[in-house]
């Protein structure tokens, strides 16, 4: 008998290639003799050079597809003979252990492994015709001669794919995680800013030489703000280069420099220490006039570029703390102590590697950090947290176009810039996520209670507006801001709710006699 624990996985470094492609992070999975699982490997490689799949979702299947394998063995049963009934008595081996939500996945990543391997393996070790494991659904979709009968899964707006013929569908019981709060944001930063050093641990040699500790939550911290204030995915900041802000700051205008006496250089690396100050003063002059964003080219899901907004305050902590101070010690002394080194494009190095940070190692530090101070934070939450503040931003601006009248029209470009900015391809996944929460903080505290109110206030000042002078804006604005700060039974509510409804102080509107009242004719 053996157990999962026998069978060890490994992730492929950044230097893996599989036919002449580069698979960095493909799980690669030994049996327990210490011996490449060969076929796994291979499904795997096909799969992520010829499918949609990404590597970062193999990651998770092989933890199924070793314990599948796993009970094979202590069958003693070879991985190349799986039949429907074997599948069934493994699934129901797995009811006391799992959910039928997880059993589902599990079951489909097996049968995965099954179905590509009529593309991926042709040959077996001996030079044999490698045999089919199950049918093709698309060609042959009765033909039962086959250990595993696979069937079309059509689901909407997608194209169908085959699968397993006795899966049953689960239905989808996850709900949608609320965004953290900006208590619990405000201390998973902190703590990761505040690191505490650790005596007598230095990185490099002198005059190079610094805390590790220090360097490490200077670059965590940029990291989890990229995440929450960018709204960018893992994959998204493990992918940042340095040409990226390079490109940013001359797309602003802020490079080169038009200062007589300071570096033209265009790349933020090369510039000297008075450089560096004169380009912060001049971004923070752009913030000044206004500017409350630097978009920064991203690559996200599917290979699609889009402009991430970066604040300028995230953007400027960026070159301060990133480009002229950790990322400035690691490569120094690394130039000075590894022989043949050669400076990564990456904007956040590993200490380990020497390389770009992976999505893997990013996720991870966020969830170690959130961790650490018993917080239920990952990054992609810390996106979520970010998008919605973004909502309520972007929501404020098109209700200014719009005059303060809600309509369809504002909803709709709501949701397209969200979309835009989140790398969403279809907007209403912005507008399910964010704008409804964005449109329930905008109008109220109070859920949804106040909404006609508000929109009557706003309507109410919009026919009005010419009629009012400045002070009765202003006197209307110190009103707003008196019932705010009291309380439901403060008196200075009973006061103006008095005021209102006594006629001698708030007299009816004068109407013109009848006889005086303009009479209005229908032209035909």
């Amino acid at each position: 008998m053996i157990t999962t624990s026998d069978m060890l996985i490994e992730w492929a470094g950044s230097d893996f290639l599989w036919d002449h492609e580069a698979l960095p992070g493909l799980p690669i999975l030994y049996w327990p003799d210490g011996t490449l699982c060969e076929p796994v490997i291979r499904v795997f490689a096909y799969r992520a050079s010829n499918t949609r799949i990404t590597v970062s979702s193999l990651i998770t299947e092989i933890y199924a597809i070793r314990e599948w394998l796993v009970y094979l063995h202590n069958l003693k049963i070879s991985w190349d003979s799986p039949t429907d009934r074997l599948m069934s008595k493994w699934k129901v081996s797995q009811r006391n252990r799992v959910g039928a939500t997880r059993i589902s996945y599990k079951l489909n990543c097996v049968f995965n492994l099954y179905y590509y391997a009529r593309f991926a393996i042709q040959f077996q070790s001996g030079g044999e015709r490698m045999h089919h494991f199950t049918n093709c659904p698309f060609t042959e979709k009765d033909n039962r001669n086959y250990p595993i009968f696979a069937s079309l899964r059509v689901r909407k707006k997608r194209p169908p794919e085959a699968c397993w013929s006795r899966r049953r569908a689960v239905p989808a019981t996850r709900k949608k995680k609320p965004a953290p709060t900006d208590k619990d944001v405000e201390t998973l930063l902190g703590s990761m800013r505040n690191k505490k050093d650790a005596p007598g641990r230095k990185f490099g040699r002198p005059p190079n030489q610094d805390s590790i500790m220090r360097l490490v939550s200077l670059r965590d911290w940029i990291i989890a703000r990229c995440e929450s204030e960018a709204m960018l995915r893992a994959m998204e900041v493990s992918g940042l280069e340095v040409s990226d802000f390079n490109d940013a700051l001359l797309v602003t205008g802020l490079l080169p420099l038009d200062r007589i006496g300071m570096s033209h250089c265009t790349d933020v690396r090369q510039l000297d220490h008075p450089s560096q100050n004169y380009l912060l003063d001049k971004i923070d002059d752009l913030e000044n006039r206004g500017r409350s964003n630097i978009y920064v080219t991203v690559d996200g899901k599917g290979n699609k570029s889009r402009k991430a907004p970066f604040p300028i305050p995230l953007f400027r902590d960026v070159l301060q703390y990133v480009f002229w101070d950790v990322r400035s010690v690691q490569v120094l002394n690394w130039l000075n102590t590894v022989p043949e080194y050669s400076e990564s494009e990456k904007v956040f190095l590993s200490f380990g590697t020497r390389d770009g940070l992976s999505t893997r190692s990013i996720k991870n530090l966020i969830k170690r950090a959130a961790k650490d101070e018993d917080l239920k934070i990952s990054g992609h939450l810390l996106r979520h947290y970010g998008a919605t503040k973004d909502a309520l931003q972007v929501w404020d601006e098109e209700l200014q176009k719009s005059d303060y009248v809600l309509t369809s029209h504002t909803t709709s470009n709501v949701g397209d810039r969200l979309a835009d900015r989140l790398g969403h391809a279809n907007a209403s996944t912005a507008i399910r996520f964010y704008v409804d929460l964005g449109q329930l903080e905008a109008h109220s505290e109070a859920n949804l209670r106040s909404v006609d109110g508000y929109r009557r206030a706003m309507e109410l000042l919009r026919r009005n507006r010419r009629s009012l002078s400045e002070a009765d804006f202003e006197l209307v604005c110190c009103v707003v801001s008196a019932l705010t700060n009291a309380g439901p039974n403060a008196t200075f509510r009973d006061v103006v709710t008095m005021a209102v409804a006594d006629p001698d102080i708030n007299p009816p509107p004068a109407r013109p006699p009848r006889h005086e009242r303009r009479r209005l004719r229908v032209i035909k």
